[in-house]
This record gives C-alpha cells, sequence and structure tokens, in this order.
C-alpha cells in the first residue's frame, strides 16, 4: 500500500508541474504572431516619431595667433589673438603656467621663438612662421573705430 500511495503522491506532482509547464508554454507561443500582427488583424500603427539623437556640442577650438613674446629674465609673456567663429576676436596676454578661459600657456621657447599651448585640451606649438599675426587676420574681425581728436574750439 505504501509504494502505491508514494506512486500516486509522485504522479499527482508530476501531473501538476507538467500541467503548469504546458499552460505557461500555451500562453507564450503565440503572442509572437499577436505581436507582429502576422494576419493584419489590427490596424497599422506607425512607429512613433522618435526625436534624433542629440547632436554633439563640440566646436572646434579658437584660431590663435602670435602678436609677441617679452622674455626679459624671470619673466616670460606671449601675446596671442584668438580668433573664434561668430565671436569678435579677443587679445590675451599669458605668461608660463597661465590660463585664460580654455587656453593655457605651457611653455614659452624664446630661443626657437615657440609657445606650447593647451587650446579646449589639444596641445599645439605656436610659431610666429605659421602663427603670427597676419593684416588679413585683422581685417576678419570688427575694425576698431578710428580714435579721433575734438577740434579746438577758439572761444574768445
Amino acid at each position: 500500500m505504501r509504494t502505491h500511495d508514494m506512486t500516486r503522491r509522485l504522479g499527482w506532482v508530476l501531473g501538476v508541474a507538467l500541467a503548469g509547464f504546458a499552460a505557461a508554454q500555451e500562453t507564450n507561443s503565440y503572442e509572437v504572431i499577436a505581436k507582429r500582427n502576422l494576419f493584419g488583424l489590427r490596424p497599422v500603427t506607425e512607429n512613433p516619431v522618435t526625436a534624433p539623437p542629440p547632436q554633439s556640442d563640440w566646436k572646434p577650438p579658437p584660431d590663435l595667433k602670435i602678436t609677441g613674446m617679452v622674455v626679459l629674465p624671470p619673466v616670460k609673456k606671449v601675446s596671442l589673438y584668438s580668433i573664434e567663429h561668430g565671436k569678435p576676436p579677443k587679445s590675451y596676454v599669458l605668461g608660463e603656467g597661465e590660463e585664460a578661459g580654455e587656453i593655457k600657456v605651457v611653455t614659452i621657447d624664446a630661443k626657437n621663438e615657440t609657445v606650447r599651448i593647451k587650446n579646449r585640451d589639444v596641445f599645439v606649438v605656436l610659431d610666429f612662421k605659421t602663427h603670427g599675426l597676419k593684416p588679413t587676420d585683422i581685417l576678419a574681425g570688427p575694425l576698431p573705430l578710428p580714435l579721433v581728436a575734438a577740434p579746438a574750439v577758439d572761444r574768445q
């Protein structure tokens, strides 16, 4: 009687487990077809318009020109002209290790007349031959107002 009881319990447990497994298989096996709308039973919905991926906010670094260099030991300074698209040009006078905004002077080599700059996390070596300020560079920016002396008025 004991083996018959054990067999019955084992059969009952296996039956419940298989029924649960079969029920899980039946509900999941055909859902894919319904989701794909394979037979066109539901109206077709357009894919919602997704927003385009955000544009990168990266802008090119400003073009730097050397306008002068002063080396009087222990002072080393360089005069820079920054030309950035869409903005008025700016002038800087910086020494070694000094920075203004995203422009940092790393080293000034007076012997070779070069300056190593960190410009928006990009290291650049500037020299007067290739990065010296030319008259056409100045004209690219807004022209400064000329200084005009007022005429003398004779009050007698």
